[in-house]
């Protein structure tokens, strides 16, 4: 009966875990996503064209960022970023994870995306993030 009771006991340790790391996975994407368009506004500024990719971002050392989402999934860019535009005013510069599920999408201006839907940062809209 002992070796019953550690293996619940471990098993239900393991899901709580498991749980937690689900939990924060949507704050990492919204966190991740900030600081990739801010450091994608920084490196802009500083040699006159936006990043392309995440990678450029972390390779320059701007931002310590995986190329995909806490899911596994590859970050959505902005064209402006997508494209290495040179900045000009206005730009909606904007990085998403499609959230949990992998379909969301950006909705400009909607705080919002709806249940699985996008998580992440626009620089004129502010953070988006979809329920679970």
């Amino acid at each position: 009966l002992p070796v019953l009771a550690v293996v619940a006991l471990v098993s239900t340790a393991a899901r709580m875990e498991a749980e937690e790391l689900n939990r924060r996975k949507p704050v990492r994407a919204a966190n991740d996503a900030k600081t990739a368009v801010t450091q994608g506004m920084v490196f802009a500024n500083d040699t006159g064209a936006y990043p392309p990719s995440i990678r450029v971002l972390r390779e320059k050392g701007y931002a310590n960022i995986a190329d995909s989402d806490p899911w596994g999934n590859l970050w959505m860019l902005a064209p402006v970023l997508t494209e290495g535009r040179k900045p000009q005013p206005g730009d909606d510069v904007y990085v998403y994870s499609k959230g949990p599920c992998g379909t969301g999408t950006y909705q400009s201006g909607k705080m919002g995306t709806g249940k699985c839907g996008a998580i992440g940062y626009s620089s004129i809209h502010g953070e988006f993030r979809g329920w679970e």
